[in-house]
């Protein structure tokens, strides 16, 4: 089931791992992203990406949503990938 981010969830690089699958999934694609771990290193992850909207797949299994709509950003999370796809 899909719901939204509690605000302590830590999204923070070194808690992600590269994404797991490599072939499209209902319309979002797998890219590279690249993000700053807390030494100001550019750390790159394999995420999937869709229009305004990206997953990152966590060490803690959960796979979280972030989804920009002008001017905020929203995040969600599921234990289930498809949740987040439809």
């Amino acid at each position: 089931m899909k719901r939204k981010l509690p605000n302590s969830y830590d999204i923070a690089v070194d808690k992600m791992v590269d994404a797991t699958i490599t072939q499209e999934k209902n319309g979002f694609k797998v890219k590279q992203g690249n993000f700053f771990n807390k030494s100001s290193v550019i750390v790159p992850r394999q995420i999937l990406v869709k229009e305004n909207k990206k997953i990152f797949f966590m060490k803690d299994g959960k796979f979280v949503l972030e989804v920009e709509q002008e001017e905020d950003v929203i995040y969600f999370y599921s234990d289930n990938l498809d949740d987040l796809t439809k």
